[in-house]
């Protein structure tokens, strides 16, 4: 379920993280001093895709090509995916015992939103992996014999989780709480956290040294990018978090569906039952997920990447609600939903991508030559060239919808294409799922929508490709679409969906209804 599928996509990439990471690897060089050009991630997981590639072609120290990136990148996330599975069985047998340490890792193994990000080139395995090694790790630390060896390892571990991502400061909780339990002795205190932090200062510098060196830069993007997750700066992707509210967005839309809606359910109960017993290793495990639920939750952007380290933590909290209920039917039922949502959400990977799909229905049925009024903003537009686009002569237009109550020129425009258009692509839920929560701020986009569904525009719905799981849950697969942080659907198995003219409209009718 990590490795199985990593050519998702048949060739072409559709997360822009991905491809911003993958373009930065396929330009270094030792030639540029390996410099990334990116800084909205540190450089450790872009020099370990880098350094892979050159260790398997011999050491010829040549460009890597994008796409090699990409698949090495997806690689090394489904390494560092499985790995924490493992992590999770040690964290709850410390907690519990060994058969609830095998029930946790069962329910992370089949986790939605693990399968997928071990599947995206980016860092969301690998942070996940190092925040569940620091809890381990700092688990191990409360037995005061392990405590200076463990401050080494907690060291490596926070640097390189800091040189992947600033924001990964957080991770340093788990550790704190060690130490003020474990270390009575004021020698053993300062000297815990000189080796911790010496070591932490070390592998920061070594995972992502151009953080340093090209400080300017680096600053500068972590302006933007912080300014982008505060909602200083407001962009198009993160439309969907407007007027959304903290800690309510988490558990509606982003834990039900990469977590489980079992899982959420108990693991928040687990959680609460960890708490009650305020022992050391409860302590630390409750606060760890806190403190991350704390770190994101009140950021404007709430994207369900930011989450993900707290994925396990549901089922471990889970693991430990069940132990607390001592029935075996209850948690035969909890493995079955966990194995059933975990093989329904894996045919993703399984299947060809519902882009590919719908690409290969639109090339075969509809005639050269048509107009063909689209969204703009996707990393790859439909039709793809994979499934035969050199065959086709469409006049594609890639429409900024995302600005057209913003900006004047663009209602007459889109009036313009409709008058030409034959057909209509909707690739995504990005835009109309996201008009309900902001109801009156984008009127005439709210009314392109509502008259394209209704049919008043003159279009109707001709061909939808749903994700192949959708077969099997009918109804509730248009719940998951339209209630999931779009970024659980849209990179990897949004619903595409076609429209044809069917009854042609003057401007002036067009004007009517939209303005």
């Amino acid at each position: 379920m990590r490795f199985y599928g990593h050519n998702w996509g048949d060739g072409l990439f559709f997360h822009p993280d991905e491809d911003n990471m993958a373009r930065s690897i396929s330009q270094m060089s030792l030639g540029n001093g390996l410099h990334p050009d990116f800084f909205a991630y540190g450089q450790f997981p872009l020099y370990v895709a880098y350094f892979s590639y050159q260790l398997v072609h011999g050491l010829k120290l040549e460009l890597v090509p994008f796409k090699d990136a990409v698949y090495l990148l997806r690689y090394w996330s489904g390494l560092f995916s499985t790995l924490t599975i493992p992590l999770v069985y040690l964290i709850t047998k410390r907690l519990i015992n060994r058969q609830y340490g095998l029930l946790a890792a069962s329910v992370v193994a089949l986790m939605p939103g693990l399968i997928q990000a071990a599947h995206f080139g980016t860092t969301e395995s690998l942070l996940t992996f190092l925040y569940m090694l620091i809890i381990y790790l700092s688990l191990r630390a409360l037995k005061f014999k392990h405590i200076l060896h463990n401050a080494v390892l907690l060291g490596i571990a926070f640097g390189l989780a800091l040189g992947i991502k600033v924001s990964a400061i957080y991770f340093v909780l788990p550790v704190g709480i060690a130490s003020l339990f474990s270390l009575r002795n004021r020698k053993y205190f300062i000297a815990f956290w000189l080796i911790f932090g010496l070591l932490t200062l070390l592998f920061t510098v070594l995972a992502s040294p151009h953080s340093f060196l090209d400080y300017p830069a680096f600053l500068s993007s972590m302006r933007y990018e912080t300014s982008v997750a505060l909602g200083e700066v407001k962009v198009f992707y993160t439309r969907q978090f407007e007027n959304s509210h903290p800690f309510i967005f988490q558990f509606s839309k982003v834990f039900p569906f990469a977590v489980g809606l079992v899982t959420t359910a108990l693991g928040s109960l687990g959680g609460l039952l960890v708490f009650k017993e305020r022992k050391s290793r409860t302590l630390i495990l409750f606060l760890s997920f806190v403190i991350a639920l704390a770190a994101n939750g009140f950021m404007f952007a709430k994207w369900t990447r930011f989450m993900a380290p707290v994925f396990p933590l549901f089922a471990i909290f889970t693991a430990y609600a069940l132990y607390k209920i001592q029935n075996k039917l209850v948690v035969i039922l909890v493995l079955f939903i966990a194995a059933l949502q975990g093989l329904l959400f894996f045919q993703i990977y399984t299947h060809p991508d519902t882009r590919i799909m719908a690409s290969s229905w639109i090339n075969k049925n509809i005639p050269d030559s048509s107009y063909i009024l689209s969204e703009t903003a996707n990393v790859v537009d439909i039709p793809t060239s994979t499934a035969g686009r050199p065959t086709r002569n469409y006049k594609v237009i890639s429409f900024d919808f995302y600005h057209l109550d913003q900006e004047e020129e663009l209602p007459e425009m889109l009036i313009d294409h409709l008058e030409k258009a034959d057909y209509i692509f909707v690739p995504s839920r990005r835009l109309f799922a996201n008009l309900p929560q902001n109801k009156n701020r984008y009127p005439i986009l709210e009314k392109y929508y509502n008259a394209l569904f209704s049919g008043d525009l003159g279009y109707e719905l001709v061909y939808t490709q749903r994700p192949s799981y959708c077969r099997y849950l009918g109804k509730i697969c248009n719940w998951i679409e339209l209630q999931a942080e779009e970024t659980f659907s849209v990179f990897d198995h949004p619903t595409v969906r076609v429209y044809r003219k069917n009854n042609v409209q003057s401007s002036d009718e067009y004007r009517k209804l939209l303005l």
